[in-house]
């Protein structure tokens, strides 16, 4: 896996190939998805809020995420 990161183009050595942007980008909204799980289950069992409220609070963090990761994802594979 850590050979994945290792610039691969012969263009220039110091840019980092198409993979591994995809791969760090991968990993970057992996790690925004998780927080705003881990605050909507601190939420529900820790607060005790109800469910419907929880999720509510945590919807529109979420869909942010969906579309600026549509939205990134569209314009690596498409626009490159």
């Amino acid at each position: 896996m850590l050979s994945q990161l290792v610039p691969l183009t012969t263009l220039n050595p110091n840019l980092a190939s198409l993979q591994a942007i995809t791969l760090m980008l991968h990993l970057c909204f992996l790690i925004a998805f998780l927080i705003i799980i881990i605050r909507f289950t601190r939420d529900f069992f820790f607060y005790k809020h109800p469910f419907q409220l929880a999720f509510n609070r945590r919807k529109a963090p979420l869909i942010v995420l969906a579309i600026v990761y549509s939205a990134t994802m569209f314009a690596i594979y498409f626009m490159w």
